[in-house]
């Protein structure tokens, strides 16, 4: 008896012993993986998601022309907007009494198509690619789909406020 091993133990039983605590060390160290992968998946995405809520802003924008409306429109799809108001001196109605033409180009168009402006909805006519319409019809276009967007975000349009610079 050298004091190691029984002395019945074979060398059969040495191996098979040192293959169970190999088994045993790799489901081990699998299973410590797998719940440090987990824990990781776990923490990133609750960061990601308190940093998402975090980055949530108001936005102002002062003027309802087609600019302002349309860089409204992104703000909202953007999702990153908690708050949304839009500000401008004219009226609803003086809004809506624009004369002028504004003619959309191609690039415009496909821009405008992907924040959801439905052209085949809009009072106006096509020509080579280009889309036609009075500054009116497209400006209270742009505000119905605001105001569609209610729901998801605060906006407020607040037409006839004027806005005076502070010095």
């Amino acid at each position: 008896m050298n004091g190691l091993q029984p002395e019945n133990a074979g060398v059969g039983d040495i191996g098979g012993n040192a293959e169970e605590r190999f088994r045993a060390l790799a489901y081990d160290t699998a299973l410590s993986t797998l719940v440090a992968v987990a824990v990781y998946v776990v923490v990133k995405v609750s960061l990601d998601g308190f940093r998402q809520w975090r980055a949530r802003i108001s936005v102002l924008i002062v003027g309802s022309g087609p600019v302002g409306l349309t860089a409204a429109l992104v703000a909202v799809r953007s999702g990153k907007v908690l708050k949304l108001t839009v500000l401008d001196e004219r009226h609803r109605n003086a809004l809506l009494c624009r004369p002028q033409q504004i003619a959309l180009d191609p690039r415009s168009v496909k821009f405008l198509l992907r924040l959801g402006v439905d052209f085949d909805n809009m009072e106006g006519c096509w020509h080579n690619e280009h889309f036609f319409t009075r500054i009116g019809v497209f400006q209270e276009y742009l505000l119905s789909i605001l105001e569609q967007k209610k729901l998801k975000v605060d906006v407020k349009v607040q037409l006839g406020t004027k806005v005076e610079p502070s010095y």
